[in-house]
């Protein structure tokens, strides 16, 4: 089994239109950014008493900007401390020796991968925000962006995107076809031989995952789940209930059996 925590975004653009008399419809809004809450909301994540309580060695995110935005405000020190851990192994590697090695340059793959899957994006591409963009201006554009709420923009170059489809942006657009998509992303996840995942996507994605076993999916509020080894996804606080109850139910049944071999005992005493 696998602990999952599950994190829908921070607050969007797309989500305070209305509230600002812009239409969800405006093109203006495709593949939005955070509002000035939804930034708030992500960073604060980063000293959120669950997620600290996990040592994560798989990060997950959907590929769309408000998505990625949370994942880097919210998880991007995972890189930063693991970059800062090779600047000083490199460091005392050149201070306790006189033989000259090359320099340790941050490459795309960190100890811990963070990687974009299409499988967990929002459905409805009818709505701009759930409309992706190509690699190229993606990353530009949330770097420039990142650059000016947070000191951690060069995380943009440690996220994986090979995995997303060559058609991306393109990607099927259905319920059916979405759904299946996240029953792939799930049976996928439980091959993977990492323990602690944090999954950054959607409202609907969650729903899914989750098999609608919850109402509402605040923005920024850390679910935590369990991924059995069949690859269904529980919610944590669900699977610690039934095991309670098993319990309990095992315990009144040892009990019983108890009081029956009491009861025969004595029985068998007034017997004899």
């Amino acid at each position: 089994m696998k602990n999952i925590v599950l994190i829908r975004h921070g607050e969007s653009l797309g989500q305070t239109a209305r509230r600002r008399s812009q239409s969800r419809s405006d093109p203006r809004l495709v593949d939005c950014f955070l509002s000035s809450k939804g930034i708030q909301e992500a960073s604060q994540l980063r000293s959120n008493g669950i997620l600290n309580q996990y040592d994560f060695d798989l990060v997950c995110t959907s590929p769309l900007s408000r998505a990625l935005l949370t994942c880097i405000l919210a998880l991007g020190h995972i890189i930063e401390d693991e970059l800062l851990l090779e600047e000083k192994h490199q460091s005392e590697v050149l201070t306790f020796t006189s033989t000259p090695v090359p320099s340790i340059t941050p490459t795309r793959t960190t100890r811990t991968p963070f990687i974009a899957r299409a499988d967990i994006c929002e459905i409805g591409k009818g709505i701009p925000e759930n409309q992706g963009r190509p690699l190229g201006p993606l990353v530009k554009d949330l770097k420039k962006k990142l650059s000016i709420v947070s000191s951690s923009a060069k995380c943009m170059d440690h996220i994986d995107f090979s995995m997303l489809p060559t058609s991306w942006p393109e990607i099927e657009d259905t319920s059916s076809g979405r759904k299946h998509g996240v029953a792939s992303f799930l049976a996928w996840l439980t091959s993977r031989p990492e323990e602690n995942v944090a999954i950054v996507c959607h409202y609907n994605v969650i729903k899914w995952m989750l098999q609608n076993a919850i109402d509402r999916v605040p923005n920024c509020t850390p679910i935590e789940c369990i991924l059995t080894d069949e690859g269904e996804l529980l919610l944590k606080s669900d699977l610690m209930i039934q095991k309670r109850t098993k319990m309990q139910r095992q315990q009144l049944i040892d009990g019983k059996l108890v009081g029956k071999g009491r009861h025969g005992k004595q029985l068998h005493r007034q017997k004899r």
